[in-house]
């Protein structure tokens, strides 16, 4: 009767452990990503020369066998022999050959892809026409299965301005923006135009000069800002991870947040585009992932917002400098002078 009850014991634990670990294994497949997709809207970009567009950043979450599936639109003004190489990590791991048609050609690739190491790589496509005639590329499509990092959620940002709304989005590290009138309205993908890639963005308005100015992290953490209507970028930081800004109604200054190393950093431009000195806002040491920055034009101050671990939210206001009063110090000093024998 004993030797029955020590198996059932034995038995029991075994069942136990085994649930235990099937909970665990369940737990840990919901946190990865079995499928990411990514988009690029390239608005007929020209191609005659060999060019290599990045589509993508990966990052592998165990090793693994990894599934591409890369969809190509191209418009061709006259029939041409193309060169399409599909890069992943620095290496062509596909290339083909097509002879393509005037108008219309849609181009799928698919491969396996088993990465070497677990760190993140990029995907690339090089498209090559061999006779160097004009090839229209429209957008790319790219589908990833395999065990890897979750991609951030979709952010937003809306914009009012004098006569129309200014809307945004960052999904799987492209920044996408579009015009809309102030009506309510729905609007899909291929209503928007791919401006950049990035892991932080924000755009803010300026009433006074009637520019819009995109602040954005580039993949290598790299932050830069410009004004939409050019190309022209203007280097910032480096090592960052989340950009937030907003401009003052009264004074026309910008004050820009980021992240860097887990710390929140600012500084100020003025309206003549005259960048102030990095200044770092400490927070206890609270680790911060995220910081919003808002102007409140009802007391004409800026407020931030700082997200630590935890999802812990931490307010902060900004504080009027009063240029009315002068703060004065008055120190005194004294020495003493002892000496040990006869001399000095």
């Amino acid at each position: 009767m004993i030797d029955q009850l020590t198996d059932l014991t034995n038995k029991t634990n075994e069942l136990e452990e085994l649930v235990l670990n099937l909970k665990s294994n369940q737990e840990s497949e919901t946190s990865q990503t079995n499928c990411q997709s990514f988009s690029r809207n390239f608005s007929n970009l020209e191609i005659i020369l060999p060019k290599k567009l990045l589509i993508a950043r990966i990052e592998p979450l165990k090793k693994g066998n990894i599934l591409f599936q890369c969809y190509v639109d191209l418009t061709l003004t006259t029939t041409e022999s193309v060169e399409i190489s599909f890069i992943v990590g620095g290496f062509s791991i596909n290339k083909c050959n097509k002879i393509l048609s005037a108008g219309s050609n849609q181009i799928t690739i698919m491969q396996n892809y088993d990465p070497l190491t677990l760190e993140k790589f990029s995907v690339h496509i090089e498209i090559t026409p061999l006779s160097q005639k004009p090839i229209n590329i429209n957008y790319v499509s790219l589908f990833v299965w395999g065990n890897l990092f979750g991609s951030k959620d979709l952010e937003y940002q809306a914009l009012e301005l004098e006569n129309n709304y200014f809307l945004s989005m960052l999904d799987n590290n492209c920044v996408y923006y579009a015009t809309v009138n102030k009506d309510t309205g729905t609007y899909n993908l291929t209503d928007y135009t791919f401006l950049d890639l990035a892991l932080s963005y924000c755009f803010l308005y300026s009433e006074n000069d009637d520019t819009i100015y995109f602040f954005r992290v580039d993949l290598n953490g790299n932050l830069f800002y410009s004004d939409i209507s050019t190309s022209k970028e203007i280097f910032l930081e480096t090592n960052v991870s989340h950009v937030s800004a907003d401009i003052s109604s009264t004074s026309h200054n910008i004050l820009v947040t980021y992240v860097k190393n887990n710390q929140c950093f600012y500084f100020e431009i003025n309206e003549n585009k005259l960048i102030s000195s990095h200044q770092r806002l400490y927070s206890n040491y609270v680790p911060i992932s995220k910081s919003l920055c808002y102007y409140n034009k009802y007391s004409d101050k800026f407020i931030l917002i700082l997200t630590g671990s935890g999802e812990n939210n931490y307010i902060i206001e900004q504080i009027k400098e009063d240029y009315l009063h002068n703060s004065e110090v008055v120190a005194n000093y004294s020495f003493t002078a002892t000496t040990n024998g006869s001399g000095l």
